[in-house]
């Protein structure tokens, strides 16, 4: 993954199977590209266990760092908001977090439940 990323992106392990990649200035537009060819690295890659090989993916969700989301428990859930929507939605999909709603006064909730209206699909 790290070698899909620019030397100024910083890759992070969460904890057990979930990783954290912060972009510094970058668009949607970008970060969704960047996402897309993650996610493709992620599944070329190819897990040998028991004898036999097990294909691995990627359900990523993002938010943008744009002064609505001001700590970092704010960020991680709506990261997680978003993870929880691609999941949802199911294989080649890519949920960005809107935070445009926040910004304009409505609820986490309310920007959840907009989320499974505004689902990207990732190239």
């Amino acid at each position: 993954m790290q070698r899909t990323l620019g030397s100024d992106d910083f890759l992070a392990r969460l904890g057990g199977d979930e990783f954290g990649v912060l972009i510094p200035d970058c668009s949607l537009q970008q970060a969704q590209e960047i996402t897309g060819e993650l996610v493709q690295a992620v599944s070329r890659y190819v897990f040998k266990w028991k004898n036999g090989t097990h294909p691995i993916g990627a359900r990523p969700g993002i938010t943008l760092l744009d002064g609505s989301n001001s700590n970092i428990s704010e960020i991680m859930s709506q990261v997680e908001l978003a993870c929880y929507n691609t999941r949802h939605n199911g294989r080649g999909q890519l949920s960005v977090f809107p935070n445009r709603l926040i910004k304009n006064g409505k609820s986490r909730r309310s920007a959840f439940l907009s989320l499974h209206e505004h689902h990207l699909l990732w190239r």
